[in-house]
């Protein structure tokens, strides 16, 4: 007999697997004190978003000493029987969200022996040289988790050129070449991506 939800197993690493334990994140168990539950997206062949999301039931409380990795299991709804059983698809695990987060482009960070710094702008249009702690990276920006305050300036082009106590003139001309953005809090999700196959969640009885 059909189901109208199909399985999706897949492997994460021991590394993610170790910072998802550090957030208090424990796979195949619910969690009423989150407004989230660790859940999977998928990418069809056509390279479009499947429009459900599927959650992760059981997570192996082992590592895989030969790959290194976890086995995780999802289960996907699949009213429309899109999802074929042995189809292989690209999976994204939601690992993590970080309500308020403070979020800055990677290009704006400059990465040295002593650590991580930027450039932020204080009121008198002077630049000073902060070094911050960075946290996961989320596309092309970085969560930053101390150092830097929510509404600050960040200097985000030319910083090469500057050294701590110049003053500079901010140019907002163009919205697509700013030189400096504001540092405001969002929301970050954490995903990673795998490449797994399905099968079907057919009950007998």
């Amino acid at each position: 007999m059909k189901s109208d939800t199909v399985l999706v197993d897949f492997s994460m690493t021991a590394l993610d697997y170790l910072k998802s334990k550090e957030r208090n994140i424990n796979l195949g168990q619910q969690d009423s004190t989150r407004s989230w539950q660790p859940n999977i997206t998928i990418t069809l062949a056509d390279n479009t978003v499947y429009p459900f999301k599927g959650y992760v039931d059981f997570a192996e409380p082992q590592v895989d000493p030969q790959t290194g990795t976890f086995s995780v299991r999802a289960e996907m709804p699949n009213p429309k029987q899109v999802l074929l059983p042995g189809q292989f698809t690209k999976v994204k695990l939601l690992l993590d969200v970080r309500e308020g987060a403070l979020v800055v482009p990677m290009k704006a960070v400059t990465i040295e022996k002593g650590g991580a710094y930027i450039y932020t702008m204080r009121k008198d249009n002077a630049v000073e040289k902060r070094f911050i702690e960075l946290g996961p990276e989320v596309g092309n920006n970085v969560v930053v988790e101390r150092g830097l305050a929510e509404g600050e300036m960040v200097v985000v082009e030319g910083f090469h050129k500057l050294t701590p106590g110049m003053k500079v003139r901010v140019s907002q001309s163009d919205a697509e070449a700013q030189d400096s953005i504001t540092a405001t809090k969002n929301e970050v999700v954490g995903a990673k991506e795998n490449v797994t196959g399905m099968k079907d969640n057919a009950k007998g009885e």
